[in-house]
């Protein structure tokens, strides 16, 4: 009997409770082709005098197979034999349908996050591009908003394990807002080793046309340059851990500089919102007055300053009011701002492919059955 794959049995359970069919892909000719153009451009770890079956073939193989209620590798040999003459359609299969123990060998040991990363690639430039062809452009942004931060996962630390107390896992997440989807993650140990995870994986990252936002932690020197040499921008969040930074930024955003700001396109915008707790009244400010700080050059790409005024009003008439700055790459823009400032908090209520958190899905599979 076929060993069960943990990992298989999750990503089939992440298919299934999503509705994402084998019928559904099935009937989409090119983007079955474009899923194999990136399988195929994943790195081959195996010697060419030992390869028999090509690596995109075996990729292409499990995900269908997965697609298809397949979680054992036993069942992934079945399913492919089942349909290898659709999947001859698209695949070479030069030495026929690969055993079980190929499939599980060699996915074991491929580079998955870089399948992962070119899969989701792939699947947000299809949704696009059906949304665009459904003539519902106007759900695009100009920039997408891709939110950094770490998550603890709950109940996963424990007071008595064999070698002591078991820390909480923690994981790295970089969440597309418009998206709604997780676009990479990454096992940390301690919180601190968040910083570099968030540029280890940043660095590898296409960020072109989007906004990445940040918490405070990342709001870093190294940060910053990774998402501008992956052709991003960044609106990241200034505190305490930039003591000077920030006293220097508070300093700025005085009574006079609002004011003027208040007065200026494209620089100030107002919202008043119901909130559990009473009202909340938000201003945001964006200036690209930036020369004044003496090491802007030392901040890749730093084009401008933000700060965010809220303002709670309580029921019975008392106030909370709080201040929050920003260090940006982006223009003089207060709506692309508040989006970014606003946005980042969506990467707390992480999940891949979660029906509730990713709006546009069951509208594309709808329509992906009707073409």
């Amino acid at each position: 009997m076929s060993k069960k794959s943990t990992r298989l049995e999750a990503l089939c359970h992440t298919f299934q409770e999503n509705n994402i069919s084998s019928e559904s892909i099935e009937i989409n000719d090119a983007l079955i082709k474009q899923i194999k153009k990136h399988a195929d451009s994943v790195p081959d770890y195996r010697h060419p005098s030992y390869v028999k079956h090509l690596l995109g073939d075996i990729i292409m193989i499990v995900f269908f197979a997965i697609l298809g209620n397949a979680n054992e590798w036993g069942e992934i040999e079945s399913f492919a034999k089942k349909k290898e003459g659709w999947l001859r359609k698209y695949l070479e299969l030069p030495y026929g349908i690969p055993t079980d123990d190929t499939y599980r060998i060699v996915i074991g040991n491929i580079d998955t996050e870089h399948f992962f990363r070119i899969t989701v690639g792939l699947l947000m430039n299809t949704v696009d591009g059906i949304l665009k062809a459904a003539g519902k452009e106007e759900v695009f942004h100009e920039k997408g908003i891709v939110s950094v931060d770490g998550k603890v996962s709950c109940g996963s630390g424990r007071k008595n394990g064999k070698e002591g107390a078991v820390k909480a896992l923690q994981t790295l997440n970089v969440f597309s807002n418009d998206y709604q989807i997780c676009l990479a993650q990454k096992f940390i140990g301690e919180k601190t080793n968040e910083i570099p995870a968030a540029q280890e994986i940043l660095r590898i990252m296409d960020l072109k046309g989007t906004i990445v936002t940040a918490d405070a932690m990342n709001c870093q020197k190294g940060t910053a340059a990774a998402i501008r040499e992956g052709k991003g921008d960044y609106v990241l969040a200034l505190k305490g851990n930039q003591s000077l930074f920030y006293e220097e930024v508070d300093t700025f955003f005085d009574e006079k500089c609002r004011k003027e700001l208040e007065e200026k396109e494209g620089c100030y915008k107002k919202t008043v919102e119901l909130e559990h707790g009473g009202t909340a009244i938000r201003k945001y400010y964006i200036t690209k007055n930036v020369g004044w700080y003496s090491e802007k050059e030392q901040w890749k790409g730093l084009s401008s300053f933000g700060m965010v005024h809220k303002k709670i009003v309580k029921p019975d008439g008392s106030c909370e009011e709080e201040s929050r700055y920003y260090i940006c790459s982006i223009e003089e823009n207060v709506d692309e701002f508040e989006r970014a400032a606003r946005g980042h908090w969506g990467v707390l209520s992480v999940a891949f492919f979660n029906p509730h958190l990713f709006p546009r899905l069951p509208e594309i599979l709808d329509f992906l059955h009707a073409v």
